[in-house]
């Protein structure tokens, strides 16, 4: 079963992180698992296959909608969440939140949890593993967006590449990008079932995350379906459907 952590906190003062907040997200993790099980804590740092969690990175709350912290954050109520894909990971973090634990410990600063909030997702859609078990055949489902099923536009226009050090003093760094893409379906090629699949893996990645720094809060995306003009060649193809990331 995949479960979602969530953890609000009131921040009285401006905090500056190391790095991007999503590395020390990642390090209360660690702390939260070894308080209750060191065993379990070293496996998973140690761990050399997929690993079976994720993180967000630091969120500040807005009346418009929450804000990515990136390396500080700003008095308010902000929040991140732990998504595990196993129920091991999830019960060592409840074990901890029931023996007390009250508070998100940041960079060398406590603050007073104000909510914990819990979600499971529907258990039907994880496998034994951890991953998401409606999957496509893969083989036929990579032909159809090879084929074009799946249309990409605003890269590398809409999009800038960062390059993001773990520790400011080490040259251990990766690189990720920001911006938006668009993605929508052809009509020449449309598939109901393969759209079904590629709009469930989207919403799914949505929880989770992407990419190799998905447990230190990156990979993290946003989708927004809305109806946009078409282009030229679009409405040659008859094109209906957007998606924006």
């Amino acid at each position: 079963m995949l479960h979602v952590i969530n953890f609000e906190f009131a921040v009285p003062s401006s905090l500056k992180f190391q790095s991007f907040s999503g590395f020390e997200v990642r390090g209360f993790f660690y702390h939260v698992v070894s308080s209750v099980d060191e065993t379990l804590a070293s496996s998973l740092h140690a761990g050399k296959a997929l690993s079976p969690f994720a993180v967000t990175p630091v969120m500040l709350k807005r009346d418009g909608g929450d804000i990515v912290c990136y390396d500080h954050v700003s008095p308010g109520l902000a929040s991140f969440s732990f998504i595990l894909f196993r129920d091991d990971e999830a019960r060592v973090v409840e074990d901890a939140l029931r023996q007390g634990m009250s508070t998100v410990k940041l960079v060398d600063s406590e603050f007073p949890l104000t909510t914990v909030r819990l979600t499971q997702v529907d258990p039907a859609l994880i496998d034994r593993e951890g991953l998401p078990s409606f999957a496509p055949d893969l083989e036929g489902f990579m032909s159809w967006v090879e084929a074009g099923g799946v249309l990409l536009s605003g890269f590398p226009a809409g999009i800038f590449t960062k390059r993001i050090y773990e520790h400011p003093m080490t040259n251990k760094w990766a690189v990720g990008f920001v911006g938006n893409v668009n993605f929508s379906f052809s009509k020449k090629l449309s598939n109901d079932k393969m759209i079904e699949a590629a709009s469930t893996l989207l919403r799914f990645g949505e929880i989770v995350g992407v990419g190799a720094g998905r447990t230190s809060g990156m990979g993290r995306y946003r989708i927004a379906a809305k109806q946009a003009e078409s282009t030229e060649d679009e409405q040659e193809e008859g094109q209906e459907r957007k998606m924006y990331l």
